[in-house]
């Protein structure tokens, strides 16, 4: 799929709306009738949503951690911190994924500086690099070949490069919504893409009633899960919204054939032919007009004739208004990106299995890094004792109701020259 940034995006566009115009209206004018009626219906389903009366500390905890592995704890130590992790925000009982061990942070760490949306953000990843023969880890060049058609050299696995490599993500920054590279089709991505981060961490801790918790509020037990329901209805919005773009938008293209007549004469014909607008390239223009990516006009839609640049601002009005719409739709955690290396002694206690204590080199990583270990249980009588629940009752790293003095970004490692930075 073509790239419309290339890298080059440092921020996202502000959202601004039409007020003059109603949301059908936005998504009549710019999509069509399908795509606005499929978008209302989806705003009557966010507003609908059941939801936590008067959530608070207790019946709607919120928690931030990172979860990795041993192998992602022992190439962290190695490689001196994990680059622009990212950092889950939810209910302890969804932060059992992406890993055994849970890096608990304390939430007066967070700063809206590192970019905290109110979704799964599909933001860029640590890139794995390549292992050779040697068992040495390299960056293989992103761009292999030189002009000439020599090779370019492999580069040094360090936190450096690795750095400079997710700041020019293929898709953007990793900091940005929508860059991880193999997510860019996903229903998620134009969510997350429409996103716009939180502006303080009290608005955080205000919108942990959009937290969904399926043994809490999933009360048909054999249906299915309303959150999946609402999935169901934007994904079902997303493709109407390209079918709509790809029957709307359309170009013309004038193709030349050389053939004999009868006298065996060379003669040329022109006829017309009429270009449908490849589903890639509008899920590309989708993403750039969730995002009010300054640099629109490189996206495949726009610089290969299909859309005019002069109907983008409405398009971008219509998909800013299911931004809107989304913005405070529930969700299983809120993703927190900071622009920067977190050290391992940045985090407040490493939760492990209770079989990982016995693992002493895990446990060397861990004192030499001053990181606090607890323990969890797998199975048993008592669910306290399972990772939520040993969570649950770590009461100091709950994030509280009011608001708290922040040790803001600084309080993190910093690496480079714009670490401290989100791009906002």
């Amino acid at each position: 799929m073509a790239n419309p940034v290339k890298g080059a995006i440092g921020q996202l566009g502000e959202r601004v709306i039409d007020t003059s115009k109603g949301l059908f209206a936005s998504l009549r004018d710019a999509f069509g009738y399908e795509s606005a009626g499929r978008v209302q219906i989806l705003q009557k389903e966010v507003q609908s949503f059941p939801s936590v009366l008067e959530p608070n500390i207790d019946n709607a905890p919120l928690m931030a951690a990172h979860n990795t592995s041993i192998e992602g704890i022992m190439a962290a130590n190695e490689l001196g911190g994990i680059p622009s992790p990212s950092i889950g925000i939810s209910d302890p009982s969804n932060l059992g994924q992406f890993g055994e061990i849970s890096l608990i942070m304390d939430p007066n760490k967070l700063s809206p500086n590192m970019n905290i949306y109110p979704t799964d953000a599909y933001t860029g990843r640590q890139p794995q690099g390549q292992v050779l023969d040697s068992g040495k880890r390299v960056l293989p060049p992103q761009d292999p070949y030189y002009e000439d058609g020599s090779r370019k050299p492999n580069r040094a696995y360090t936190m450096g490069n690795v750095m400079k490599d997710m700041r020019q993500g293929t898709y953007g920054p990793m900091y940005l919504p929508a860059s991880e590279t193999n997510a860019q089709n996903y229903s998620g991505a134009l969510r997350a893409a429409t996103s716009r981060p939180f502006k303080s961490i009290d608005e955080v801790k205000e919108a942990r009633g959009q937290i969904f918790v399926n043994e809490r509020d999933n009360h048909d037990v054999n249906g299915d899960s309303p959150l999946d329901d609402l999935f169901n209805q934007f994904q079902r919005a997303k493709f109407t919204l390209i079918d709509d773009i790809t029957e709307k938008y359309k170009k013309t293209e004038i193709r030349t054939r050389r053939s004999k007549n009868a006298d065996g004469d060379l003669v040329k014909t022109e006829e017309p032919i009429t270009r449908e607008m490849p589903m890639d390239t509008a899920n590309e223009l989708l993403l750039a007009l969730g995002r009010n990516d300054a640099d629109i006009n490189r996206t495949a839609a726009v610089s290969e004739g299909f859309v005019p640049i002069d109907d983008i601002p409405a398009l971008k009005d219509a998909v800013n208004r299911i931004g809107e719409v989304m913005q405070t739709a529930p969700t299983k955690y809120f993703e927190a990106k900071p622009n920067a290396v977190m050290g391992l002694s940045d985090f407040d206690t490493a939760l492990v299995p209770q079989e990982l204590l016995e693992n002493k080199e895990l446990m060397q990583v861990f004192k030499d890094n001053n990181l606090p270990v607890s323990y969890y249980t797998e199975f048993g009588a008592n669910p306290d004792d399972y990772r939520a629940g040993v969570m649950r009752r770590m009461q100091e790293n709950l994030f509280s109701i009011g608001g708290a003095g922040m040790l803001g970004y600084g309080a993190l490692n910093e690496l480079g020259g714009e670490d401290g930075q989100s791009g906002n």
